[in-house]
């Protein structure tokens, strides 16, 4: 019973840092590395408590940021860095196959609700792609721990 409040402590935590992160990027388009730091700093702390140190599960949950990073390299006007690292360090706390369906979802989201009012600058409309993810890992983070408790 205690170990489960424990977890449900980290989902809490995990999920207000990953709401402000998304927040930010949706209203100042920028998301702070010390935030993202933390979301990936309490699901290391979260796979070392109860996944029993699995380590293997903390590197596949990096993989669905790989692409991120690529894009972000050799498109750098296309896609921000912070989202890579957002993605990544969500993916520490949530593993790859939840990673994965949230980047999906926040992507196809992204393509078919576009932010209305935002000015178009350089003839290029900016989506706070942040802000689609933040509400897929939040999502499916519940659907979880709901899953994993049932």
């Amino acid at each position: 019973m205690f170990s489960l409040i424990i977890r449900q402590g980290f989902l809490l935590l995990w999920q207000i840092l990953v709401l402000i992160c998304a927040s930010s990027d949706l209203l100042k388009y920028r998301m702070s590395n010390r935030i993202i730091c933390q979301i990936a700093f309490v699901g290391i702390a979260q796979n070392i408590l109860f996944r029993n140190g699995n380590i293997h599960e903390v590197w596949l949950g990096l993989l669905p940021s790989i692409p991120f990073f690529v894009i972000t390299f050799l498109r750098p006007k296309k896609l921000g860095g912070a989202d890579a690292k957002f993605v990544a360090a969500a993916g520490v706390f949530l593993g790859f196959e939840i990673t994965l369906w949230a980047v999906f979802a926040a992507l196809v989201c992204a393509l078919l609700i576009r932010p209305k009012g935002r000015e178009p600058t350089h003839n290029i409309e900016i989506i706070p792609l942040g802000w689609f993810l933040g509400f897929g890992f939040f999502i499916l983070s519940a659907m979880k721990i709901f899953l994993d408790n049932n």
